[in-house]
């Protein structure tokens, strides 16, 4: 009986998400114990498709992102906080809102700067600023802070690349790497 009245909920929220688009947090999420709030992400969790390309799977992924926030906002000591704000971030990346990607992955960083998904959300801003944002300043700005504050990640490398090579064009990456493999030849 406990899971169908999850799944009446669930539904329930899916209709007010589908019908109110907008990124205030969800009265029936407001109102659901720790617990509740736990089974729900965990049932949409698992209810989430890759392809969000179709109405109802971006209602669905736009469900869980609120869900995340609403649990971060209701208990933000959980231990849990850094792994629901990544998952939101990359869900939102996939649903192409890199800006609101980017501001919870600073609430990463920011809030949850020992959790292991700090780094990894330090760095993605830089590559979401460099690659979606077209922004190469603050790209650079990101990717240099990435290497001065995690100097042993392995991540380090990929950044040096990106930061040596903001705004060049595919074409010029490309001459580039032919040169490369050339000298490397002789």
């Amino acid at each position: 009986m406990k899971k169908i009245s999850h799944l009446i909920l669930a539904s329930i929220v899916f209709s007010f998400v589908s019908c109110n688009n907008n990124q205030e947090s969800n009265p029936e999420t407001k109102t659901l114990s720790k617990a509740e709030m736990e089974d729900f992400i965990k049932q949409n969790e698992s209810l989430l498709k890759p392809d969000l390309n179709n109405e109802k799977g971006k209602n669905q992924a736009e469900v869980l992102v609120k869900a995340y926030q609403d649990f971060i906002t209701a208990y933000p000591k959980d231990t849990i906080c850094a792994e629901y704000l990544f998952k939101a971030a990359d869900i939102s990346r996939g649903l192409g809102r890199s800006l609101h990607a980017v501001d919870l992955y600073v609430k990463l960083v920011d809030q949850y700067p020992s959790s292991q998904k700090a780094p990894l959300a330090l760095f993605l801003q830089g590559f979401l600023f460099d690659n979606e944002l077209n922004d190469d300043k603050k790209a650079g700005e990101l990717y240099k802070l990435f290497i001065e504050k995690y100097p042993q990640n392995k991540l380090v490398k990929d950044a040096e690349f990106s930061l040596n090579n903001l705004g060049k064009s595919d074409e010029e990456l490309i001459e580039e790497f032919e040169k490369n493999q050339k000298k490397n030849k002789v």
